[in-house]
Parts: structure tokens; sequence; C-alpha cells
């Protein structure tokens, strides 16, 4: 069955290759893809996952030069963003569990799939797992952007000391690719 993506993120692609009109798309888009990025893009509209992954893919491949820290940074702005538009029904202060679960849960208004399963390790341990529906066109740079996306939502939360890192990688063979997140919780809180 066919994934779709909701055109309030895909946009935030479609501007970016708008924006770089120097840059032949073409070679790394198909005709369809093109076809529908120089279309009106609604927020409300359904759009291909395929489209939505080949564009991801090629901006990690031109605008990051194919670095996974540079999609981890732009992991932590598009938090950054999501967070100004969605804050309360995102961020649950000092509640990283509840935080994440919102994020699970509100990533489903975007993906007509359930993205990421979290499993709890302990209290300040939680495991993301990504769904292998986002694809593996740049599989490393999505997920590399998925890392900074949560550490950032853990610190938008209150933790303190966020660490991430991959337990399970899909761009290494994985069935999925894991993400282990560990945080402490301030004194105060």
């Amino acid at each position: 069955m066919a994934k779709h993506v909701k055109g309030k993120l895909f946009e935030n692609y479609v501007r970016m290759i708008r924006k770089l009109k120097h840059v032949d798309w073409s070679e790394h888009l198909t005709a369809s893809d093109l076809e529908i990025i120089n279309q009106l893009v609604l927020p409300t509209q359904w759009y291909p996952m395929e489209t939505f992954q080949r564009c991801g893919a090629a901006i990690f491949e031109v605008l990051a030069k194919g670095d996974p820290e540079k999609a981890r940074a732009w992991g932590r702005i598009s938090m950054d963003q999501l967070a100004k538009v969605y804050k309360h029904l995102l961020i649950e202060p000092n509640d990283q569990f509840k935080t994440l679960e919102k994020f699970s849960k509100l990533s489903r208004n975007f993906f007509d799939f359930d993205g990421f399963g979290l499993i709890v390790r302990d209290e300040n341990h939680v495991a993301v797992q990504i769904d292998p529906a986002f694809g593996t066109l740049s599989v490393q740079g999505y997920s590399y952007q998925m890392l900074g996306s949560l550490e950032r939502l853990l610190e938008l939360s209150g933790a303190q000391n966020v660490k991430g890192e991959f337990s399970e990688k899909m761009w290494e063979g994985a069935r999925h690719s894991v993400i282990e997140l560990r945080w402490k919780i301030p004194e105060s809180a």
C-alpha cells in the first residue's frame, strides 16, 4: 500500500528546492516529482511518500553534501519550528515520556502510517524505532535528522544532558533504525 505525507511537512522540502534555482533537480528527482513540486502544495493535502523521500535524499546530497551531522543539526532546527506551531500539543513540561508520546501521536497527523515505536528502557532512557516505511533513500540522513529532532524535543520538555545514539542502523543492514535517548532531569523539576 502506498504511503503518504501531509503537505504541511512536504512544503518545507518544496520551498528549499524551489529556492535553489541553480540546482538541476532533474538529476535527483523524477519528472512526476518535479511536476508535484511545481504545483501549489496545500498543507492539508496528501502527497506521495516516495516523492517526499526523493526530495529529502536530494536535499541531503545537495545541501548537506551527505554529512549526517548537518542532517542532525537540521533536525534540531526543524523541531524548534514544529514546537513553535504545536507547542501545547507537543511539549509536556518536565515529562519526557509524555512529550515523546505526544510527538508520536502528532506525527500521525502528517503521515498516513505509524512511523515511530517508543520503547521505555528506564526512567531516563527510551528507544525510538523508526518505521522502514520512511524509505531506504538516504535513510542515514533521515535517521540523523530524526536523532537531532528527538534530542531537541527532549530539551524543550526540560531534559538536560540529552544523549542520543543509534543501536540499530538500517543503512548498515538492520531492519529498523533505532535511536537510544538518555537524559537527566534537573533537581528542581
